[in-house]
């Protein structure tokens, strides 16, 4: 990229955020300048009385939309004042809706003015508004796992013609702690990676039905004694639970971080919480970590490894060469 093409871009990263600050949209510019030409050279040089009042209501409303902007700017800013500073830390899974508790008072004496809320940071939250009693409460959606320490909230106050908007940023240190979303696996995926012939019924218990036979020996019940196979046999034969799954040996597991990872960070939450990867695991993802084998670190690891995602897989030789030749043998890879 050349010299010029990184000043301009730095340039329109400069002035893109200060559109929140000037009163009058792209579209109230249009107006304004339209409006004012025909009033200028048509409706006064020619005497078109027509074309004069119409410029004039033009010009008349957008100067109301943007007294109104301003108005309900200036009562929004008197109302938020340290009411972002009392907000609870949140705990939030990506994908899922929530409600934080934040709120706001409505306007409902200004019907020509909307007020919408957005996420600036963190990014790719989306925050909508529900209505309450004389409030609005605010619920988001978070699209990706991370955890911050602050969030910077923007109040977007427009007309219903969008001719006028402003914004107000509000800053509140508060924790927010977006772990993946929990993934939706079957039982066939769980065959997979457990020990037995297949899965239980679920209304079963998880070592199996008294389905297997075997010799009677001192000690077994004797309401599992088949008294049918005594009468043909006469030898004692029980009944004994099949096991249906049994453990798997412990795995060792490595998270890769990268573009649009959510899915398979799903996956590997859904995994170290259900103990598929077995009761000894070690388990790191991509970041600055050491192998754990905690679950909530585990956990942790998955969450901070979002800002790594430039850096996929960079610590898996690492990972390998800590762990023994036998741990290896049993090894996951969440990609």
């Amino acid at each position: 990229m050349t010299l010029l093409g990184r000043h301009l871009l730095r340039l329109t990263a400069w002035i893109w955020p200060q559109r929140f600050r000037l009163p009058l949209t792209a579209l109230g510019v249009v107006v304004v300048a339209a409006a004012g030409l025909v009033y200028r050279y048509l409706g006064s040089e020619q005497m078109d009385f027509v074309l004069h009042a119409g410029a004039l209501c033009a010009l008349a409303l957008v100067a109301l939309a943007v007294v109104m902007v301003a108005a309900v700017t200036g009562l929004l800013w008197l109302r938020l004042r340290g009411g972002t500073k009392t907000v609870e830390d949140l705990e939030l899974e990506s994908g899922v809706r929530a409600a934080t508790g934040f709120s706001f008072p409505r306007f409902r004496g200004w019907p020509l003015v909307q007020v919408r809320m957005e996420w600036v940071h963190p990014p790719r939250v989306a925050a909508t508004m529900e209505r309450a009693v004389g409030r609005v409460q605010e619920v988001v959606e978070p699209r990706q796992r991370g955890e911050v320490m602050s969030v910077v909230r923007r109040f977007v106050v427009a007309d219903i013609f969008g001719l006028a908007r402003l914004g107000l940023h509000r800053r509140a240190e508060q924790r927010v702690r977006v772990a993946p979303g929990r993934a939706r696996c079957s039982g066939h995926v769980i065959a997979h990676f457990v020990g037995g012939e297949g899965l239980s019924h679920p209304a079963g218990p998880p070592e199996g039905e008294l389905l297997d036979m075997r010799r009677y020996s001192y000690g077994d019940p004797l309401r599992h004694l088949l008294w049918k196979v005594y009468a043909r046999t006469r030898q004692l034969v029980v009944r004994t639970q099949e096991r249906a799954i049994s453990p798997s040996p412990s795995a060792i597991a490595y998270f890769v971080a990268g573009e649009e990872d959510e899915p398979s960070a799903s996956v590997a939450r859904f995994f170290i919480e259900q103990g598929l990867l077995g009761a000894d695991f070690q388990f790191e993802a991509d970041g600055p970590a050491d192998p754990t084998g905690d679950r909530a670190e585990a956990i942790d690891q998955l969450i901070r490894s979002v800002d790594f995602r430039r850096q996929g897989a960079a610590g898996l030789g690492r990972f390998l060469r800590r762990t023994a030749e036998r741990q290896r043998r049993t090894c996951v890879l969440f990609v």
